[in-house]
């Protein structure tokens, strides 16, 4: 069992926790709510309730979206600073090389190296901080909060079936409907030209940071309560 499925066999009405069909002894709400205090990451813990168990967490939305756009913004900032080192490092190669009147082989292949490091941090490299990036977190929030579950996995992710176990095929182990292109251009208020350019790596890399935390909590979630998760039913079915 995967802690997201855990918690969506929870009715709204219900004090209980029906995971009976999956094998399991029913828990109170007290129990997960004490195996949810066990998963030490703030960021992952807040997170997998707001998205989850919304009406069971003491979270602050504007809390959740701070602790992202400050992960985000960092990104940003690692990505920024590897373009402009290799940008520098990639001059004053060329400086040197210039420098002397007979080039060597070994310095002008150097400087194709560096030359190929500064475009690939180039390319990698996100947009300067603007108002999008705020836009950006509260996207990827709403689309993890508001999505369709999907209707195979029941938003888990996994599947287990006679000859193994593995990803949900529908979802592609996500767990939920992904959104279009077009639809996160509109939530950032751009052009789905400019999302495609430049902010589709951004909210994907944000997208899949949120996705991670989740897993996580999802994971200490199970042990917690003593439930084996998905992925180590897979590794005993195909062992």
């Amino acid at each position: 069992m995967d802690g997201r499925t855990l918690v969506c066999c929870r009715g709204q009405s219900s004090s209980g926790w029906s995971v009976i069909q999956r094998g399991y002894s029913e828990l109170s709400s007290q129990e997960v709510s004490a195996a949810l205090r066990m998963i030490n990451d703030e960021f992952s813990r807040e997170l997998f309730c707001y998205v989850w168990w919304p009406d069971s967490a003491s979270h602050n939305k504007r809390d959740i979206e701070r602790m992202l756009l400050r992960q985000v913004l960092d990104q940003c900032k690692v990505r920024a600073i590897q373009a402009l080192t290799t940008q520098l490092t990639h001059d004053i190669a060329e400086l040197e090389l210039t420098a002397f009147r007979h080039r060597s082989p070994s310095p002008a292949s150097s400087l194709t190296s560096y030359r190929s490091a500064m475009e690939e941090a180039k390319e990698q490299r996100w947009p300067s901080p603007s108002s999008v990036y705020q836009r950006l977190t509260r996207g990827v929030l709403g689309e993890l909060s508001t999505a369709v579950i999907c209707s195979t996995c029941q938003g888990a992710g996994y599947q287990l079936v006679h000859e193994g176990s593995g990803p949900c095929q529908k979802c592609q182990g996500r767990g939920r409907r992904p959104c279009s292109d077009l639809a996160r251009a509109q939530t950032l208020g751009i052009t789905w030209h400019a999302y495609a350019k430049a902010w589709k790596a951004p909210f994907e890399w944000a997208l899949k940071r949120c996705e991670q935390a989740i897993q996580l909590a999802s994971d200490v979630l199970c042990r917690s309560l003593g439930i084996a998760g998905e992925r180590h039913k897979a590794a005993e079915v195909l062992s």
